[in-house]
């Protein structure tokens, strides 16, 4: 029973969701296709940034980490 509830929910919320895309996105399309494009490569431009910090300072962190521990290590032999 659930799994209809669930069906017949998320089937009536992406028929009205279509619906309303294809409303808004019928009457502009080459509108919104340059919000989305625009919105979207921004998004990405800025995810990467950030994943690319993000990498960059783990990678740093862990060469760090590692660089230390291998120093101990020679340390102690």
């Amino acid at each position: 029973m659930s799994k209809t509830i669930v069906e017949g929910y998320y089937g009536t919320i992406l028929e009205i969701n279509k619906t309303i895309v294809q409303r808004l996105y019928g009457t502009t399309l080459e509108m919104s296709k340059t919000i989305a494009e625009r919105r979207y490569g921004i998004t990405i431009l800025l995810s990467k940034t950030i994943a690319e910090r993000c990498h960059d300072i783990m990678n740093q962190m862990n060469k760090t980490i590692v660089e230390r521990h291998n120093d101990n290590t020679k340390k102690n032999e």
